[in-house]
């Protein structure tokens, strides 16, 4: 009798076990990768990836957060990755990769000169040679306030003819040092944005655009240890042009027009 209570005593705590386990097994899962959603007051996108952990742990969110809550009229603003224009001394504005940019409309314009405060309070120093007005054509004009704090650079810029507004944060490195000092003397216009997308030791690819807008991509090469601008297109290379200059089709890697200038080939030098 003792052996049976045994047995049952043992079956039943079996029993419980695979209960408990099946229950378990059944249990959704935290969903970790559940979207936050940018438009709610205090919330930005937690996946945008920070460049610059470097710099403070998660200062990029913590200005985003900051911002929101203190000016509840840029909660539908969005963060996303792109680049901001910079300013060195008097000389045009080349462009900042790996920037975090808050963009959207707002219901008023008029208030973004508001948030020069926020920047003062949380220890940004105004930079003149980045702010101020530029006119792109007719009665519109680009508007732009800038901050610095150590090697981090804000630029705040809209437009008095849409309700868009653009608040970007970028770290200037040391490779854009580089940058700037390898290429600034093929730009000495002020009013001109340039970038270098992609360069080495003996060619080079960019854009540049003045204030009114426009632009295009330029091809540059080293002739005597000095960077040469050989093309300036808003569309594809010729085959031919590039040929001349001997890029390689290790360096220009993409497609490129034929003489008739109806034809394209994948470039091959």
């Amino acid at each position: 009798m003792k052996n049976i209570i045994k047995k049952l005593t043992i079956f039943t705590i079996l029993i419980s076990l695979s209960l408990v386990v099946l229950a378990c097994l059944k249990k959704p899962a935290a969903n970790t990768n559940q979207p936050i959603n940018a438009n709610q007051p205090g919330n930005v996108n937690k996946n945008v990836s920070i460049i610059y952990d470097d710099i403070e742990d998660g200062l990029y969110l913590y200005l985003f957060d900051s911002l929101r809550e203190e000016y509840p009229w840029l909660h539908n603003l969005g963060v996303k990755k792109g680049k901001i224009f910079w300013r060195r001394e008097e000389g045009p504005r080349m462009a900042l990769y790996n920037a975090e940019v808050l963009s959207g409309s707002v219901v008023d314009v008029d208030r973004i000169s508001d948030l020069s405060s926020f920047f003062e309070k949380n220890g940004f120093i105004s930079n003149k040679e980045n702010t101020g007005e530029e006119l792109l054509y007719g009665d519109f004009y680009t508007y732009r306030i800038a901050f610095m704090k150590g090697d981090l650079r804000c630029v705040v810029y809209w437009t008095n003819n849409e309700s868009y507004v653009n608040i970007g944060f970028a770290e200037y490195s040391d490779a854009d040092e580089k940058i700037y000092q390898e290429f600034k003397s093929l730009f000495s216009n002020g009013n001109v944005y340039w970038s270098v997308d992609k360069y080495d030791d003996n060619f080079a690819i960019g854009n540049y655009s003045p204030a009114s807008g426009g632009g295009s991509n330029w091809y540059a090469k080293k002739v005597d240890n000095k960077w040469q601008i050989f093309l300036n297109t808003q569309e594809d290379p010729y085959c031919s042009i590039l040929k001349k200059n001997n890029v390689p089709d290790t360096f220009y890697i993409g497609e490129c027009w034929q003489d008739d200038g109806r034809t394209k080939f994948f470039y091959s030098s």
